[in-house]
């Protein structure tokens, strides 16, 4: 079950613990954040050595101001919260590492209290994420997603080497070291180390700065898990949202693209899911 989390727009969102569609909540995530930059705010005053700390804050701040300008006014707020962890985990471990830096000084039992504030804000989810892993399925956050039986059955069998090894064996129908265009639900088991790949997904259509490479060879999962085809897309077009209205929008006008162009192209090879062919020139970047 989805919960809808308050509006980023409410000057108390920040501080709600209601609980969002990928997990965690306004209020774990700013106090994660407020304890982080208090972490290094106790140090810097301990050890006299402001520069190094004051950079770490700035650029956090900065990057999260920036991340939430672009996303609130969209609505966006609560996912772009979540990408937002791991700038925030990784300025915390700048903190832990400060004395180090320094030679010499020992990391104050006040910071680490600081640090261990999100354990509690975010501590209540973790024995159900747990239980997740102990099961075999998964440590997401959003159990919406993840305790869909189709969902965990699909995630078992992409894992599997059966299917890496089919999808690597359709990859080797395109000469090595050719840039590729891939537009498929697993890119994770592509070799990326045989062609350049410029992966397709999504989120990424539904950026504004989203641009197509330069590649002649096209690999399409016509149908999959992740590209649903043009009812789904044309669903996401009608989104009052603008982000997921843009991403249907720009998901149909590619699916549109590559069809017309697999019409005027040479099939290497076709099992109704998933298509490769190579383009006479590639497409444009738009």
């Amino acid at each position: 079950m989805t919960t809808t989390p308050p509006s980023p727009l409410d000057p108390l969102a920040m501080l709600s613990f209601k609980a969002m569609p990928y997990g965690g909540s306004y209020g774990a995530y700013s106090l994660t954040l407020i304890a982080v930059l208090a972490s290094a705010g106790l140090m810097a005053w301990r050890e006299r050595r402001w520069t190094p700390v004051l950079a770490a804050v700035l650029g956090v701040l900065l990057a999260h101001g920036v991340q939430l300008t672009y996303a609130i006014p969209r609505g966006l707020g609560w996912v772009a919260l979540r990408f937002s962890v791991p700038l925030i985990l990784g300025a915390a471990i700048g903190v832990l590492a400060i004395p180090a830096t320094f030679g010499e000084g020992r990391f104050p039992r006040a910071a680490l209290a600081f640090l261990l504030v999100p354990l509690l804000a975010f501590g209540p989810q973790a024995p159900a994420r747990w239980q997740r892993m102990a099961d075999g399925a998964s440590m997401l956050a959003f159990s919406w997603l993840v305790d869909k039986p189709d969902y965990r059955d699909f995630s078992t069998q992409m894992v599997s080497p059966e299917a890496t090894a089919h999808l690597r064996a359709i990859q080797a129908k395109i000469p090595a070291g050719e840039p590729v265009l891939a537009w498929v639900t697993t890119p994770f088991q592509l070799d990326f180390a045989r062609n350049p790949i410029a992966d397709v997904d999504s989120a990424g259509l539904g950026t504004p700065w989203a641009r197509l490479p330069a590649a002649r060879w096209v690999l399409w999962e016509v149908r999959g898990y992740a590209t649903s085809g043009h009812d789904n897309y044309r669903n996401d077009a009608q989104s009052p949202n603008e982000y997921v209205a843009r991403q249907g929008r720009r998901e149909m006008a590619l699916a549109t693209r590559l069809e017309i162009a697999a019409n005027h192209s040479r099939i290497v090879y076709f099992d109704r899911q998933f298509v490769v062919f190579e383009l006479p020139e590639p497409l444009d970047g738009g």
